[in-house]
């Protein structure tokens, strides 16, 4: 949807009307916080700009990040995001690339 940085030279770097959010990358906080001092405020953040943006039709997140080094996020991160989600009326579409289709059994 937006592209990976490294590829930037040769793909554009910015979908038309796709707004991007902070990650949910504790080591490396995008918002400088702690987690979980922090409240999940990455997450907080996409219900913020839902709000303000008031034509979002859908949240678009990859669970486990791999270009960026296999991200993993804190275990309430998705529940809660797909409750944001739902509370806002917007689709949620989780890109299952690197955890696959389920768990296998």
């Amino acid at each position: 949807m937006t592209g990976d940085y490294r590829r930037w030279f040769i793909e554009p770097h910015t979908m038309h009307g796709v707004v991007r959010v902070p990650e949910p990358y504790c080591y490396r906080c995008p918002l400088g916080l702690k987690y979980p001092e922090c409240g999940l405020a990455c997450v907080n953040y996409v219900d913020y700009v839902i709000k303000n943006e008031k034509n979002v039709a859908a949240i678009l997140v990859e669970p486990i990040t791999g270009t960026n080094g296999v991200v993993v996020p804190p275990k309430e991160y998705l529940p809660t995001l797909k409750r944001i989600a739902e509370d806002n009326d917007v689709l949620f579409i989780a890109d299952e690339v690197m955890t696959g289709w389920g768990p296998c059994r």
